[in-house]
């Protein structure tokens, strides 16, 4: 896969890149526009958007950085003002206003196809508040995958970065389109607007308000995980601590909103969520975001960790607190339902169930994080495939979380969502199924210490030489 940066490359002229950028940030708008109006939007926009962004970024991405969205435009001047690598000066305002004539131009192209159009408005009922809510959650996904993957020094060029960017893009559609039509780029929103009411704007500055906030809080987080790339110390706690809150959190909101709003598309959102922050967060904290993986780690006789028990636990706390505040985020965006762990099915068999998933998916990322395997490109992937066939074959049982702290955000969300009845239940069922998961972790490290002896020897006693070009791709590189 080609290389990519996402800061403008100074080898084209400006024209040229404005060109490509034209180009991407039509190809965007158009795709959604068509697929809205041939009523594929349910099943399709997210895969669609989410591939026409991949493909977009590797064709284009050399030659104008592939921002093809005013937000990470914004995302890139804010990580420069701050003091890290970015984009300023006329470059900046170039691009947004060829983003904006782009979207533009996209909106009245798909009219002129199907001779219809569409109002940008919150979707099934949702208000104002929920709308802006989960565009500025994935608006900032969406430019926080573009600066890690895209931006960080350590972790740029990156040949993952269009996978990655393509799955925020996936995920975001696909779990927060039931609320705000999915939007995430004030091109589109823009675009769409104009489009539908010919040159007059309705809801799009609701949506450029939200799209706006989150691009800026994507820069600040982006500075709190990179501390090197402005000139402060390389990975310390801090960065570490908030880079595990902020992929818990992303994870389960993105659970909570797929699961209450009923995708079609089932868990996939879920495992892109996971995939492009681990691609994002994997050389910063190990992109573990599950206490029961950390108490894996931890037991393990991996060579290539040096995970101790107190950064352990403060792990943990970081993961449960992201999946609480996760928890508050879908039930606030999606007024007020939560969904339980416990289907009507055998509780027992549940929590069985998730003790066995939660094993196979440690046992996984224990095998692909040490020894000769150790950094492989495809962890993320497998992670991912992982658990899209355990929620996919015990879904119906227990939902196949595999992570305390899912459990513990959509508890904490049934006992919001409750709120004055107070109805503590869903605590009862986080606790047996965090027990359950966390032996399910104790098993794994059991059996991956007995099975993979000696290829952890052969670790120990072989050195990691030369840079590994997909090091952001792994987990466990905390040293």
């Amino acid at each position: 896969l080609p290389l990519v940066d996402a800061m403008a490359p100074a080898q084209h002229s400006l024209g040229v890149r404005l060109l490509s950028e034209f180009v991407g940030t039509y190809a965007l708008v158009f795709t959604m526009g068509c697929v809205v109006l041939t009523g594929n939007a349910a099943l399709w926009c997210g895969a669609f958007m989410g591939t026409v962004l991949m493909v977009a970024t590797y064709a284009l991405g050399r030659v104008s950085g592939a921002n093809f969205n005013p937000a990470v435009t914004i995302a890139l001047g804010a990580a420069k003002a701050l003091g890290g690598p970015g984009m300023t000066g006329t470059n900046l305002a170039a691009y947004i206003c060829v983003q904006l004539v782009a979207g533009i131009s996209a909106a009245y192209s798909y009219d002129l196809l199907l001779d219809d159009r569409f109002m940008l408005a919150p979707a099934n009922d949702a208000n104002v508040m929920q709308m802006c809510l989960v565009e500025m959650l994935y608006t900032c996904l969406l430019c926080f995958v573009v600066l890690n993957c895209g931006v960080a020094r350590r972790n740029s060029p990156n040949p993952l970065y269009g996978v990655a960017v393509g799955c925020a893009l996936f995920a975001g559609t696909c779990s927060a389109g039931a609320i705000s039509g999915g939007c995430f780029n004030p091109a589109m929103a823009v675009g769409i607007d104009v489009g539908n009411f010919g040159f007059s704007v309705q809801w799009c500055l609701w949506y450029l308000l939200a799209q706006v906030v989150g691009a800026l809080l994507a820069a600040i987080l982006f500075r709190l995980v990179r501390p090197e790339d402005f000139g402060g110390d390389q990975c310390g706690t801090g960065a570490q601590l908030t880079s595990e809150f902020l992929g818990s959190f992303v994870v389960v909101v993105t659970v909570g909103l797929d699961v209450v709003e009923g995708s079609v598309v089932g868990v996939l959102p879920i495992a892109a969520a996971f995939l492009c922050m681990n691609l994002s967060l994997g050389n910063v904290s190990g992109a573990q975001f599950n206490p029961g993986l950390t108490v894996a780690t931890l037991l393990s006789h991996g060579a290539h960790h040096d995970l101790e028990p107190a950064m352990a636990a403060w792990y943990i706390v970081a993961q449960l607190a992201g999946g609480l505040c996760a928890g508050g985020a879908y039930v606030t965006s999606t007024g007020g339902f939560a969904f339980r762990p416990f289907t009507d099915g055998d509780h027992g068999a549940a929590v069985m169930g998730e003790c066995v998933v939660t094993c196979s998916l440690c046992y996984l990322v224990l095998c692909l994080a040490v020894g000769k395997t150790r950094g492989a490109a495809g962890l993320g992937l497998a992670m991912g495939a992982c658990a899209f066939a355990n929620f996919t074959s015990l879904g119906e049982a227990s939902n196949g979380l595999m992570n305390p702290a899912i459990s513990f955000g959509i508890s904490c969300a049934g006992v919001w969502a409750s709120w004055p009845n107070h109805n503590l239940t869903g605590m009862l069922t986080w606790g047996a199924f965090s027990a359950a998961e966390l032996i399910g972790s104790v098993l794994a490290a059991i059996a991956f210490n007995l099975s993979q002896a000696v290829d952890l020897q052969e670790g120990k006693d072989k050195q990691h030489v030369g840079p590994d070009p997909f090091e952001g791709a792994g987990l466990f590189n905390l040293r």
